[in-house]
This record gives structure tokens, C-alpha cells and sequence, in this order.
């Protein structure tokens, strides 16, 4: 099922609210693996040995030229990256 699918049939699921932006959130963290070939906790580890001095918008740019990432999937990783070095 492509993203897009997935999204209509959460909506469907809804009914016509569409979905909040944790369940959006939570979508791409669930389609992460098939999307980027890693998961969220493998991203965070990759970017503790590869960018973990690097400010958010730094790798932002970079797992989306780098690694062809989507806007909102780097977004989230980075989001979730950052609150993990901060615990």
C-alpha cells in the first residue's frame, strides 16, 4: 500500500476528521522501515555516531540529500533524535 493509501484509509478509519498530527506522526514512524530502510531507533543510533553535533537544520538538510529522505520523515527523525540526547 503506497503512503498516500494508508493516510486515506486512516481518514476513512476517522471518518471525515483526517487525522491529528500525532496520528500523522505516528504514520511515518510506522512506515519508516519500508520507506528509508531503517527504523526510527536506527535512525537515532546512526545519528549519534554520525551527527551528533550537528544542529537541526544541519541534518535535516542532510538525511534529505543524502539519504532521499521526505520532508516530514527527517522532520520527525530529527525530532525524535533530539529528544532522545535530551534525556
Amino acid at each position: 500500500m503506497f503512503k498516500w493509501e494508508i493516510v486515506q484509509s486512516e481518514i476513512l478509519k476517522k471518518g471525515n476528521m483526517g487525522l491529528s498530527p500525532k496520528d500523522m506522526e505516528n504514520a511515518i514512524i510506522k512506515n519508516l522501515p519500508e520507506k528509508t530502510g531503517k527504523s526510527i531507533d536506527e535512525w537515532i543510533k546512526f545519528l549519534v555516531v554520525n551527527k551528533s553535533h550537528a544542529d537541526k537544520k544541519e541534518i535535516k538538510i542532510y538525511l534529505k540529500e543524502k539519504h532521499k529522505i521526505g520532508h516530514f520523515q527527517a522532520q520527525t527523525i530529527v525530532k525524535y533524535f533530539f529528544e532522545q540526547k535530551t534525556k
